[in-house]
């Protein structure tokens, strides 16, 4: 329930007022049915004046002159007629006038009311929206928000297609119940106490044979509501395993191709389809015996009211439109006691939900601005790393996609029995990996480039994510100008400190867009001049659209080596005093990785910079080499300097020197 007090307060309070116009305006909406009954039982009664013939006692002859029936209409009475008029006869209480009078009223009235209903909907409908709409708008802003705002670790462990599904799916479905469901509540209620006033004030021994049939009704739906219930969750985490599923796949197409593995994903796509379809099919059958059961205990019920009704009638204890006012009513009550009796469930359902939804949102941002962080206005670039150590946590089996295989428990004989949810094992907790880097301290002074380099695997990327805080260190400490970088505002410590990384990330939109990215007010001559500094300029230029060509989903439309050197402008662009080069120049051909050398040797002249790269061609024109291996640094120095102690380096370096021999 304290989900529920929080979605209110942080989410439907702001709308409470339009909320209470829609319980109102549904409530007087759902009296309609009650209403139009009710001018059916006047037209019966009043208009058509149709009433029951009282019943001929068996046993005395009206036309004997003693009997005490001798003066009665049946004295005179025609013989016997066929059909309904053995059972009822014309009242003359009311004049034809009166009653052509009274019937023009209610076509009136019936056109009337029809039309404000058709407007009390309409604006009802268009409230709800609104609410449902402004709700789904602050729910998601705050979800992206949050996932903006959270550190790298969390996306290490999540895969992108669940969390796609809690910000699309779960607030769907948080959109169409929540406030639905509190108004429904609502009307439900008011319909069926209106209702059973009604029963009650009509007859209460009928009201009484009816009443008693709505408690079966409910438990017989509940007792297959539950299982409709689970199959339905069942479904939702299935769907959850496809988007993830899927969007791997969409994005590593090409590897797919490349790997002739088409057969196989379509092997895998259709495991998962085929649970899909075999959970659905379980689903569309317990609801079409759950219709049929509800339509017999409807059916019965309906039965013994207008058994026991038309009993009445006969007697003349009940006129017809009483009756069939009574029949109409009680078919009104069956859907409210329906969906009140379902709004636990909906609410158990809900709480899964939420509660995913809140998940993210109370999801621990571990890397942000403490306080009193100070905006830096300038940077000189010395770094220092201090004794740093860093260990990655494993992937956390709570935001883990489940296999269906975790699901279900397997005999000797190959079946398989699925786990109620409580008795399925606790995911173990997470462990953590070894550390990345261990022990590591690095002075950079201003204006001098460093190149890392090493074996994959050996922390390279790590070290330098740490200094972006990207990630925190296990233990240490890093500075920037003699200042620990958690000191800084984290805006302030990425304006100075840019990246650009190994696997480029190029967006949907323009080339200009995706340069000006770090700059999105930045004026076309400096992208163009930022361009040029990344040797992409002569390709823009000979575009039809230039620096306005579309580029498609992450780059389709480019290269490689172009989508880097794109990545490469954008980091130039923000004129950063400590510039990252995450073996950006891996994609490039020897040519373009010549002119892009040359041009980042002008570039970064005078500006700090770190380049990971495996290339020794690259790594001889640093000021200084470090050489990690297994996360701590084995060797330091310049070129000269590491070939002459015959280490690592001088290892990597003859490997290369061998291949473009033989390249050669």
């Amino acid at each position: 329930m304290r989900v529920f007090i929080r979605l209110a307060r942080a989410y439907l309070k702001p709308y409470w007022t339009r909320i209470v116009l829609s319980i109102w305006l549904t409530c007087v909406s759902s009296m309609a049915p009650f209403v139009f009954s009710f001018m059916g039982k006047t037209i019966v009664d009043d208009v058509l004046q149709i009433a029951t013939t009282p019943p001929k006692p068996p046993d005395l002859d009206p036309a004997d002159p003693v009997s005490p029936y001798a003066h009665h209409s049946y004295a005179n009475a025609e013989p016997e007629r066929a059909g309904l008029d053995d059972v009822f006869i014309a009242r003359t209480g009311k004049t034809t006038a009166y009653k052509l009078k009274l019937l023009g009223i209610f076509f009136i009235a019936y056109l009337t009311i029809h039309a404000t209903l058709a407007a009390l909907r309409w604006i009802s409908w268009y409230n709800t929206s609104i609410i449902g709409q402004k709700i789904v708008f602050r729910m998601r802003t705050d979800l992206h928000d949050k996932l903006q705002a959270l550190q790298m670790t969390y996306f290490d462990q999540i895969q992108t297609g669940k969390i796609m599904a809690r910000v699309i799916d779960d607030v769907d479905v948080i959109r169409t119940n929540v406030t639905n469901t509190v108004i429904m509540f609502a009307t439900n209620l008011t319909m069926l106490a209106v209702g059973c006033l009604i029963l009650y004030s009509i007859n209460w021994r009928m009201a009484l044979v009816a009443t008693c049939c709505l408690p079966l009704y409910a438990l017989s739906y509940q007792f297959f509501v539950r299982r409709v219930r689970e199959t339905t969750r069942k479904i939702r985490e299935i769907n959850s395993r496809t988007y993830g599923y899927l969007q791997q796949k969409i994005s590593g197409i090409r590897v797919v191709k490349s790997f002739t593995q088409e057969k196989m994903e379509l092997l895998r796509y259709r495991r998962l389809a085929r649970e899909s379809l075999q959970t659905v099919l379980r689903r569309d059958v317990l609801q079409i015996l759950l219709g049929g059961i509800a339509t017999i205990i409807s059916g019965v019920g309906t039965a013994f009211v207008l058994w026991y009704g038309a009993s009445l009638v006969r007697d003349g204890s009940l006129t017809l439109g009483e009756m069939l006012f009574f029949y109409a009513t009680v078919g009104c009550l069956f859907a409210p006691v329906i969906q009140i009796s379902d709004t636990n469930i909906v609410l158990q359902w809900l709480v899964v939900v939420i509660q995913r939804v809140f998940d993210v949102l109370d999801e621990e941002v571990t890397i942000k601005d403490r306080p009193g962080a100070v905006k830096v206005s300038e940077v000189r670039g010395l770094i220092e790393f201090r004794n740093v150590s860093l260990k990655y946590k494993a992937p956390d089996p709570k935001l883990q996609p489940q296999e269906s295989a975790d699901r279900h428990a397997h005999d000797h004989h190959g079946h398989h029995h699925h786990l109620p949810e409580e008795q399925q094992a606790e995911p173990p907790p997470p462990k953590e990996f070894d550390f990345a880097l261990t022990d590591v301290s690095l002075t950079i002074q201003p204006g001098q480039m460093v190149c890392i380099t090493g074996a994959s695997g050996s922390g390279k990327t790590s070290l330098v994510l740490m200094l972006l805080r990207l990630y925190e260190p296990s233990s240490g400490q890093i500075l920037l100008d003699g200042r620990d970088v958690q000191s800084i505002r984290l805006t302030s410590l990425r304006r100075h400190v840019s990246l650009v990384p190994q696997e480029s990330a190029i967006f949907s939109g323009t080339i200009a867009d995706n340069v000006r990215y770090g700059e999105p007010y930045a004026s076309l001559e400096s992208v163009i001049a930022a361009a040029k500094a990344a040797e992409i300029h002569s390709f823009i230029d000979e575009l039809p659209d230039k620096y306005d060509t579309k580029v498609g989903e992450q780059g389709v439309s480019l290269s490689g080596g172009q989508k880097q050197r794109v990545s490469i402008a954008r980091a130039l662009l923000t004129d950063p005093s400590v510039l990252i080069l995450d073996d950006c120049t891996s994609a490039l051909d020897a040519e373009t990785e010549g002119r892009i050398q040359q041009t980042l040797q002008r570039v970064l002249h005078r500006r700090t910079s770190i380049v990971i790269t495996h290339r020794t061609s690259m790594a001889m024109k640093a000021d200084r080499i470090v050489v990690l291996d297994k996360g701590r640094i084995v060797e330091q120095g310049r070129h000269d300097e590491l070939l002459a102690n015959r280490g690592y380096y001088w290892r990597i370096y003859n490997s290369q020197q061998k291949g473009m021999a033989k390249a050669g």
